[in-house]
């Protein structure tokens, strides 16, 4: 008896359907649907790996500050490079800088930064960064912080302001 009613029903159903038919015109052409889309994989709470990835490449340059007399460097400058146990280096008596190697994203922490673009903390009690300076990806509100986009082994000129 089930069998019946769920059978009439369906028939029931199919001929509703073709009740709303126009007979007198042509069916139209179909429009093909959009494939179906994969289902999207959740996103994972614990990051799996490092914040940056590591480059093998060298990345130096002079930090400086611009005088009366012209330019001149800044000796004692703490740079640091990437996050977690950052690399760790300090500028020389004519403000020269080098480390090997860099961290780069792409990077976990950051997905929408460019590849190959790295973050600097730069800083010495007494400066400040230059006004104008534009706000940095990885730390948008904070003094010290430099984008440097890194192309194989890369020089950068740094500018800081006396306080």
């Amino acid at each position: 008896m089930a069998n019946k009613t769920l059978t009439g029903f369906l028939l029931l159903v199919f001929a509703a359907e073709l009740s709303g038919c126009d007979k007198a015109r042509a069916p139209g052409p179909t429009v093909p649907s959009a494939p179906p889309t994969a289902p999207t994989a959740p996103t994972p709470t614990a990051q799996p790996g490092p914040a940056f990835l590591i480059a093998d490449v060298t990345i130096s340059g002079v930090v400086y500050e611009v005088t009366p007399a012209g330019e001149v460097p800044i000796e004692g400058v703490r740079i640091a490079n990437g996050g977690g146990a950052p690399v760790l280096t300090e500028t020389d008596g004519n403000g020269f800088f080098s480390f090997r190697p860099v961290r780069v994203c792409p990077c976990w922490s950051s997905p929408s930064i460019p590849a190959g673009t790295t973050l600097l903390f730069i800083e010495k009690n007494g400066y400040d960064d230059p006004p104008g300076l534009p706000e940095s990806a990885f730390r948008p509100h904070g003094p010290g912080f430099r984008d440097v986009m890194i192309d194989g082994d890369t020089r950068v000129r740094i500018q800081l302001v006396r306080r």
